[in-house]
């Protein structure tokens, strides 16, 4: 443009408009011969390269210019000049000379299905690399893990760790569920053969108390977390921000047998306000046993082989305190590689330590209580 020559002032107002006008008359033009326009002869030609083209021909075609953007096809299909030769020559079992500027050879091109973009690729550039593959074992299989997460019991940790060895897991990322914490409407659950056949993700958690047709399946990979059950119920009751007086009415009910359980007010929603006593009476026990809703103070040494039968049908049985020691688990039964740093990192970010929030009697009772567990 003349604004631009020599010995004139750049007027802003005329830069603006002319780089607007020559986007629209170069990306407008691209956009429409994509859609809608016919194809080109030079593309035709270049999707039926065969066994007589020649290795200079080749060569050329590495060298893109404007004109060689992807163009649409008789069919439909964007045709890279490209990935269309590179296609010919693979099918003709020919070897392509190599290129001049790198050394490679046509078929060493990357060619994907990201070409099927069309005019965008030369408007935005190349689109995202894929993502890694999801971990696998000789063990595993390929088969899905599904992992059973007692909540405050670490689950969070192996979401994170699972998302970090890049599984696939369920969307929306809510700590890897499929459902809704201590979802107990049958409708609503997702049991094992479901999630067996669900190919969107490769790991998922269940947060809610075990039912038999939850490992019912050969082809899926079973893992839990245990921990100290005593830890486990502060952990609950910190996390949850209760207050001191409603703690202490919580374990006013656990002191006399057969009381109804507290309906406490939640300051977190992710556990719904049915679901109070339990984490603190045996909660393990309860939910590896089946027998989730039993009265307070009602967990039975029945109750507790239920739960061990339970676990020996686990894949992978790991120790929140102990994890560092048990990560073998991971890599043999999962194809997992962890770290020394991310082993040792297993807490919870959002819980914060209370202090002098549990007597010496409360925590007496605690344990008295959770003994099964």
């Amino acid at each position: 443009p003349s604004w631009t020559k020599s010995g004139r002032r750049l007027n802003p107002y005329a830069f603006v408009h002319e780089t607007m006008r020559a986007l629209v008359l170069v990306c407008f033009p691209v956009a429409l011969s994509s859609f809608a326009g016919p194809a080109r002869d030079d593309a035709e030609e270049t999707t039926a390269c065969s066994a007589n083209c020649a290795a200079e021909d080749d060569v050329t075609l590495l060298q893109l210019n404007v004109a060689d953007y992807p163009r649409p096809s008789q069919n439909g299909v964007f045709a890279h000049p490209v990935g269309a030769a590179a296609d010919a020559l693979q099918q003709s079992k020919l070897t392509p000379a190599p290129s001049t500027r790198d050394g490679t050879s046509l078929v060493e091109v990357p060619h994907d299905a990201s070409h099927r973009m069309g005019p965008w690729r030369a408007i935005f550039g190349r689109s995202r690399p894929p993502k890694p593959p999801p971990p696998d074992s000789i063990y595993r299989g390929g088969r899905h893990v599904t992992w059973f997460h007692l909540h405050k019991f670490g689950g969070t940790t192996m979401c994170k760790l699972a998302q970090d060895q890049h599984e696939q897991t369920p969307v929306p990322p809510q700590n890897c569920n499929v459902e809704f914490v201590s979802e107990k409407n049958p409708k609503r659950q997702v049991l094992c053969k479901t999630r067996a056949s669900d190919t969107s993700y490769t790991f998922s958690a269940v947060e809610r108390a075990i039912k038999r047709d939850d490992m019912s399946c050969s082809n899926v990979v079973y893992g839990v977390m245990l921990r100290d059950p005593f830890e486990g119920a502060k952990s609950h009751l910190t996390f949850h921000k209760f207050t001191k007086k409603e703690k202490e009415n919580m374990l006013a009910k656990l002191s006399s047998r057969g009381s109804s359980p507290s309906w406490l007010q939640w300051m977190s929603m992710n556990v719904p306000a049915w679901d109070t006593y339990q984490h603190v009476d045996n909660f393990a026990t309860r939910t590896l046993s089946g027998r989730y809703n039993s009265p307070p103070l009602h967990v039975t040494e029945e109750d507790l082989e239920a739960a061990k039968a339970t676990l020996r049908n686990m894949d992978v049985v790991l120790i929140l305190e102990e994890f560092a020691n048990h990560t073998l688990q991971l890599e043999h039964f999962f194809g997992w590689h962890i770290s020394k740093e991310a082993s040792e990192d297993h807490h919870n970010e959002q819980q914060a330590p209370r202090p002098n929030f549990f007597s010496e009697q409360e925590e007496e009772l605690l344990r008295s209580v959770n003994a099964l567990d």
